[in-house]
């Protein structure tokens, strides 16, 4: 843990790091394999009934996507990319997935600057 008491993340296969909320106590990850593209989904544990599809009891803050550039490529051209372009290098381009909506026993814990401070502790290795 970090002096604000948040969460140092790194991933060595996908090659970046990025810092969670000190909030993110007890969070989860996991790598799904897509077509062109790796997920790095990063999960925190929610009593909110309406989320917990994917993992019971979690709901799913923050996706890292990593694309193979032609894939981004083909999607960005279509303007049409939910995903925030961080970085790339190489042939991988980095992005990033807020979920749309907090549950409930998060609303309070999660805002705009939240979302500011992972994007910006976000580093590409």
């Amino acid at each position: 843990a970090m002096d604000d008491g948040g969460f140092f993340y790194r991933n060595n296969t996908l090659k970046f790091s990025l810092i969670l909320p000190s909030s993110f106590e007890k969070y989860q990850t996991q790598r799904i394999q897509g077509d062109k593209y790796i997920d790095l989904e990063i999960f925190v544990p929610t009593s909110d009934e309406g989320f917990g599809k994917q993992v019971q009891g979690y709901a799913k803050p923050i996706v890292v996507r990593v694309f193979e550039k032609e894939a981004w490529e083909n999607v960005n051209e279509r303007n049409n990319s939910i995903y925030k372009f961080l970085g790339d290098k190489k042939d991988k381009v980095y992005t990033i997935l807020f979920w749309e909506q907090a549950p409930r026993d998060w609303q309070e814990r999660w805002h705009g600057e939240v979302e500011n401070s992972v994007i910006n502790s976000f580093e590409i290795e």
